[in-house]
């Protein structure tokens, strides 16, 4: 399917999720502990990262080890021209929204600017457990129970 969709055309880096946010399942983190620090660090280097790529995106960044990796994507969904407002801001604003709409949560996705741009951010270990995935890599039991992947 999305071979097909390429070739018609669409490009997925432009189209922009609905506004609004999701807060995961992977449970919370403490004020202060390692966790927070490792998110803060990835919120603060992403923004120039997105202005300085050719795509307006900094996807696939991790900071911290375990237990406290934290997994971080954050995209642009305008077309670099002079008139596109700055990228960087946008990724910073949606850092703070996550902060204020899901308060300590391992896991968020926040759309923010009327769909300007996201950031999205995971526990990596956590989010391997809920796919059945040990640290070795190979593959455990899978669970019937759905996870929510952003």
């Amino acid at each position: 399917l999305l071979p097909t969709l390429a070739a018609a055309g669409i490009d997925f880096r432009r189209e922009a999720p609905p506004p609004g946010h999701t807060c995961g399942a992977q449970g919370t983190y403490a004020p202060g502990s390692a966790y927070e620090a490792n998110l803060r660090r990835l919120g603060a280097t992403l923004p120039s990262q997105a202005n300085a790529s050719s795509c307006k995106c900094s996807p696939g960044n991790n900071a911290g080890e375990r237990p406290d990796r934290v997994i971080a994507s954050a995209y642009c969904y305008w077309l670099p021209d002079g008139s596109s407002p700055d990228c960087g801001a946008c990724i910073t604003r949606a850092f703070r929204e996550a902060e204020r709409l899901c308060p300590y949560h391992r896991q968020a996705m926040v759309v923010v600017d009327g769909g300007a741009c996201s950031v999205c951010f995971h526990d990596e270990q956590r989010m391997e457990e809920g796919m059945g995935v040990g640290l070795t890599g190979r593959k455990r039991s899978i669970s019937a129970t759905p996870i929510s992947v952003i």
